[in-house]
């Protein structure tokens, strides 16, 4: 199922112009034991198959949001300050991982126990408290992928007129 979402998300991403089978740059096997090393998790396998299929880069897929590696090496760092600097009283399980920032004031995260494809959650400074986004890492990244393509085009025809 997961790899399944990967290729529906290359596919879209070519044929909406936001990529190129040459713009998806995946993690090495080492880098994502990297990961899992230095935050004592095991990944779960959906975002195993992400970081392979596109975890260094993905075209125009997600400009301006943070996901790559290895700067998600300091997502949880960076997700902890937040936390602190918002005064909330939330704090992240340490099986959660922090897998993408946005302009520093957002971060999304899921918790590696227990699903092969987990549920997404973000966490940001104007609601102080996290809220599941998605039931899937698959279906956020479906998502995340259409969201996109639509401002892509947007845009375009913003350009365009």
């Amino acid at each position: 199922m997961t790899s399944t979402a990967i290729t529906a998300v290359e596919k879209r991403l070519m044929e909406a112009g936001l990529s190129s089978a040459e713009s998806f740059i995946g993690c090495t096997e080492e880098e994502v034991i990297n990961i899992e090393s230095r935050f004592a998790i095991r990944l779960p396998q959906c975002y195993r198959d992400f970081l392979a299929a596109m975890g260094r880069d993905a075209g125009k897929f997600l400009v301006g949001t943070d996901y790559s590696y290895p700067k998600m090496l300091e997502f949880r760092k960076e997700a902890e300050g937040l936390v602190r600097a918002c005064q909330s009283s939330f704090s992240l399980p340490t099986t959660s991982y922090v897998f993408m920032f946005h302009q520093g004031y957002t971060f999304l995260f899921f918790d590696c126990q227990g699903s092969v494809d987990p549920s997404v959650f973000m966490f940001t400074e104007a609601e102080r408290e996290p809220r599941k986004t998605s039931e899937s890492f698959s279906e956020w990244l479906l998502a995340a992928a259409e969201d996109d393509i639509a401002a892509y085009r947007e845009l375009e025809d913003l350009r365009g007129s």
